[in-house]
C-alpha cells in the first residue's frame, strides 16, 4: 500500500478556526481513533491510551491555529506523532516520579507497567500505524453491507485460515469463500481509496 499519505489540506485550514466547531467534530472523528492506536502501540492501558488521546486533542486545538502546513518540513501526521510521542515520554516520567510514594506492592506493579512501555521510532511508528489504522476504519465502514456469512468468512481468513478451513467450518463450497474473498477485498479498496482521497 502507498503510505504517501497527506492529511486534506483545507481541512487543517479550516480546523485553525476554534469557532469553526463542524469542522473541529470532522477532525477530531478522523483522528481520535489513529491517536488511539499510536497510543496503544506503546503498550500503554486502555484507560492511559484514551487520557493521551485526549490530552492530544486538547493539545492540537491549542496549537492548530498557529500551525503552519508545509509539506517540506513534513506531514501533518509526523508532527502529530511527534505530540504523542511527547506525550508518552512525560506520562512515563511523571508515573516513575510519583513510585517513591507507592507501597512496595503498587510500586511493583507501576514499574512492571512502565518498563513495557516502549516509544519506538517515530517514521515507522507513523506508518505502520496509519496503514492499519485506514484498514480498520474501511472495515468498519463496510462490515454492516456484508451479510453474516460473507463477514463471518472474511474474519476467519483475515485471522489466517486456510480457504478449505473456511469452506467446512461455513459448510459453503470452496469456490464460494473465494468470492467473499474477492467481494470483501474488492470493498476495502474501495473504501481505503476514498478515506485516502478524502485525507489527501
Amino acid at each position: 500500500m502507498n503510505t504517501t499519505y497527506a492529511t486534506r489540506k483545507s481541512l487543517l485550514y479550516k480546523v485553525k478556526d476554534q469557532q469553526d466547531l463542524k469542522s473541529w467534530d470532522e477532525f477530531t472523528n478522523l483522528y481520535r481513533r489513529y491517536i488511539y492506536m499510536v497510543a496503544r502501540n506503546m503498550n500503554l492501558t486502555h484507560h492511559d491510551a484514551e487520557d493521551i488521546t485526549q490530552r492530544a486533542l486538547i493539545k492540537l486545538w491549542e496549537k492548530l491555529p498557529d500551525f503552519e502546513y508545509d509539506r517540506c518540513r513534513g506531514t501533518f501526521r509526523s508532527w502529530l506523532c511527534t505530540i504523542i510521542r511527547h506525550m508518552v515520554i512525560n506520562f512515563v516520567k511523571r508515573k516513575a516520579r510519583m513510585l517513591t510514594t507507592l507501597d512496595d506492592e503498587e510500586k511493583s506493579l507501576t514499574q512492571n507497567y512502565l518498563n513495557k512501555v516502549t516509544v519506538p521510532e517515530l517514521k515507522m511508528l507513523e506508518e505502520r500505524e496509519w496503514n492499519t489504522f485506514l484498514l480498520n476504519s474501511a472495515w468498519e465502514s463496510i462490515k454492516g453491507q456484508l451479510t453474516d456469512k460473507v463477514r463471518e468468512a472474511y474474519l476467519l481468513l483475515h485471522k489466517g485460515q486456510s480457504l478449505e478451513s473456511v469452506s467446512e467450518q461455513l459448510g459453503i463450497k470452496l469456490n464460494t469463500v473465494y468470492v467473499y474473498r474477492l467481494r470483501v477485498q474488492q470493498k476495502l479498496a474501495k473504501e481505503i481509496t476514498s478515506l485516502v482521497n478524502k485525507l489527501s
